[in-house]
């Protein structure tokens, strides 16, 4: 090997290492799009952790193609998984091509080639006993670490200058449903457990199977508990039933190998044992979330039996080939019951979520997937001699098998530092059966190993390809990932939005409104700069007539010319989100307002200032707002937001019975508990307000009989107008 290629190898092993400790450390490599970003230093690169791990993703690539290329022997290995992964992301292209929603599903064929990609990284270039060890290793370290940040903040100790609590995930505070379940570096313990129920097995099984030494064996029965105290502790009981599932593999196969010494078997039980003891005894909340689980008392039971319900009749209506992918929240939309209040991103099932997205074309794909990958693991596992081949076997059996359940009753596989995890570990199972039993003849070769196909020209121009498509997708990657970046800046600044320990000085609406502008040049096919821009762009106008409501010279002269140049701007960045993307039911709904916005300004210059008044502007926007809140209400019609704005614009043009009838619907969808208090209090403070404008129209029309009352036909006095006068 010459010395390019063995940098080329030392440098791949590196970048899988590094997917591997980066993306958990930040935040899993979730989107956090809902913090500062000011916060430390790193946080543009840990709040869109997933465009650095893909861009590590794109160099080992490279860098595998351009070792194969200077060795002048082009070799791909055959993987079980090979037909499964092409015909799945040729679908998910497929949909691309005519999907109503290119960056949602666009993003998914990213994560997908991603996913592809480092599974084809590891199982071809990971050759020896060293590599996957330390790889291995990698994953045994960033658990054991993040378990250890995770006890440390359950304990409510502070480190000095750290700011580590309970609440937090690194420097996030995370939502109050999550608080006093250890999440370590993550956001939710669910998915903090589905990482650890991946890391765990692999510890277990070099205890139980390999003959390393007793020493090393102790530090990683240590490391090992730690992390299934950290599980336990995150109370997520699909990472508990994914790992008895891992355990009971492992200890069956424990019995089953005679070579297993007692001591062998008796310490990864105690650890466990342990750990559940310690948990138990030391936790009423713990005992309580289990002994509660699938009762009626369990809302986060109850709240996914509703969702795999409601799923399902999406699934019926959209069988064969699903909605798209990545478009389950909107699509869901439609289908939710009025009890399922908040949105759901996904359904808390993997393998429903992908009969959602891709239907019945694409979960029979995935799993064709598993079988072809259970099948060829089973005959390599019983292929394998050295001790620590099989340990490593038995751990990554172990850890597929835990993740496979959890997934059952969560979503892990769409959060991206499980998922590219998951691909490490799979590529693993290849190496194992490609490099440790000596199975070389199941490659493609492309060269036949014939140096006179790779004379110096061609192997230059295709060095160059190499380099030239890397720095394409590298580009785009950049692209996507500094639009986000810009769009995360403007939000900080947008008046209309809000966060945790926000400086009100930041907020600017002109440089929000620049920011979000350039954010949508950088990656055209976004919607979501398009959308926050007409979102503050409404506020702003609403606000402003919020204020003139009380001076209504004020809001003739100067404040409607105003709102409604911000209500024109408004739709035009609605108009352009939904050219993107015209399956979101929200931004129907903003461009639905916006609309009515005008309306209601122009029915203000009738009343008082007839010469700014637009017959025909009020005719035709007041057609376009009816449209696109019906349109809105169609894809998601139990939503309360929805029946509130619209029941305030019927409210605002006098449309009183109407307005009745959706305020009165949204109190029917909302419940009548604490935590929605403040929305039923607000709907019916405009109950009232439509009371008191029925009041003021019946006085109205007894004191001016001659005159319109209202938009609908009836006789309502000129008051403005005449004040002016």
């Amino acid at each position: 090997m010459t010395k390019f290629s063995v940098f080329c190898e030392i440098a791949i092993l590196c970048l899988v290492v590094f997917v591997l400790l980066f993306t958990p450390f930040s935040f899993g490599g979730v989107d956090q799009t809902k913090a500062l970003l000011e916060k430390t230093p790193l946080s543009p690169i840990l709040f869109y952790s997933n465009y650095f791990a893909r861009l590590a993703i794109i160099l080992a690539v490279a860098l595998w193609l351009l070792k194969m290329i200077a060795l002048r022997d082009i070799r791909f290995v055959r993987t079980p998984l090979d037909v499964p992964i092409a015909l799945f992301v040729g679908y998910t292209f497929l949909w691309l091509i005519f999907s109503k929603a290119k960056a949602l599903s666009g993003g998914e064929l990213a994560n997908m080639l991603s996913y592809a990609a480092l599974y084809y990284v590891v199982s071809n270039n990971l050759r020896t006993k060293v590599q996957i060890n330390i790889v291995v290793g990698a994953l045994i370290l960033s658990g054991f670490t993040i378990a250890t940040i995770g006890l440390i903040q359950c304990s409510g100790y502070i480190l000095p200058n750290s700011g580590m609590k309970l609440d937090y995930a690194v420097n996030l505070l995370r939502p109050k449903q999550y608080w006093g379940r250890v999440g370590g570096t993550f956001i939710c313990p669910n998915h903090f457990a589905g990482f650890m129920e991946m890391a765990i097995p692999f510890a277990l099984a070099y205890i139980l199977f390999s003959k390393i030494p007793l020493g090393r064996k102790i530090l990683v029965a240590f490391a090992a508990l730690v992390m299934t105290l950290g599980l336990l502790l995150s109370v997520s009981r699909g990472g508990w039933a994914g790992f008895a599932a891992s355990l009971v593999f492992l200890f069956v196969m424990a019995a089953k190998v005679k070579k297993v010494t007692m001591a062998a078997r008796i310490v990864p039980l105690v650890v466990v044992l342990v750990g559940v003891a310690a948990v138990f005894m030391q936790s009423d909340y713990v005992r309580k979330r289990f002994l509660t689980s699938f009762s009626e008392e369990d809302s986060s039971y109850l709240k996914r039996l509703h969702v795999y319900l409601d799923t399902m009749s999406l699934v019926r209506d959209n069988f064969v080939f699903g909605t798209g992918p990545g478009t389950f929240d909107l699509a869901y939309r439609k289908y939710r019951r009025p009890s399922v209040l908040l949105a759901v991103g996904y359904t808390h099932n993997d393998y429903l979520n992908t009969l959602s997205d891709y239907g019945i074309i694409g979960l029979g794909i995935v799993v064709s997937g598993i079988a072809a990958f259970a099948s060829a693991t089973r005959a390599t596992n019983k292929k394998l001699k050295r001790s620590l081949d099989k340990a490593v076997s038995y751990g990554l059996i172990g850890s597929v098998i835990a993740i496979f359940v959890h997934s059952l009753i969560d979503f892990n596989m769409h959060i991206p530092s499980n998922a590219m995890t998951l691909a490490v570990i799979l590529g693993i199972a290849v190496c194992l059966r490609q490099y440790r039993l000596h199975l070389y003849e199941e490659t493609v070769a492309l060269s036949g190993r014939n140096p006179k196909v790779f004379s110096k020209g061609i192997q230059y121009g295709l060095a160059a390809v190499v380099v030239l498509v890397a720095v394409g997708v590298l580009y785009m990657n950049f692209r996507a990932y500094a639009s986000a970046l810009v769009t995360h800046q403007a939000a900080e600044r947008d008046p209309s939005r809000e966060f945790n320990a926000q400086d009100p000085i930041q907020k600017d609406f002109d440089e929000a409104d620049r920011l979000y502008r350039k954010a949508a040049s950088l990656f055209p096919s976004a919607s979501k700069p398009w959308a926050a821009l007409a979102n503050m762009h409404l506020s702003r106008a609403d606000e402003t007539l919020a204020k003139d409501e009380t001076n209504k010279f004020h809001l003739l002269l100067i404040g409607g010319r105003e709102a409604r140049k911000d209500y024109e701007s408004a739709i035009t960045a609605a108009r352009e989100a939904l050219r993107n993307n015209s399956l979101d039911s929200n931004h129907h709904l903003t461009l639905a307002r916006a609309y009515a916005g005008v309306v209601y300004v122009d029915l203000e210059y009738k009343l008082g200032l007839p010469s700014h008044y637009s017959p025909s502007i009020e005719k035709e926007y007041m057609g376009r707002a009816a449209s696109e809140f019906h349109k809105a209400l169609e894809m998601d019609p139990n939503n309360a937001s929805y029946h509130e704005h619209v029941g305030f614009y019927y409210l605002r043009i006098g449309r009183y019975d109407d307005a009745e009838r959706e305020l009165n619907q949204a109190l029917e969808i909302l419940p009548d508990t604490p935590t929605y208090h403040a929305e039923r209090r607000h709907v019916q403070q405009l109950l009232k307000k439509l009371e008191a404008k029925r009041r003021e129209t019946t006085e109205a029309k007894s004191a001016f009989p001659f005159v319109r009352i209202e938009h609908s036909g009836e006789e309502q006095p000129c008051r403005y107008l005449n004040s002016i006068v």
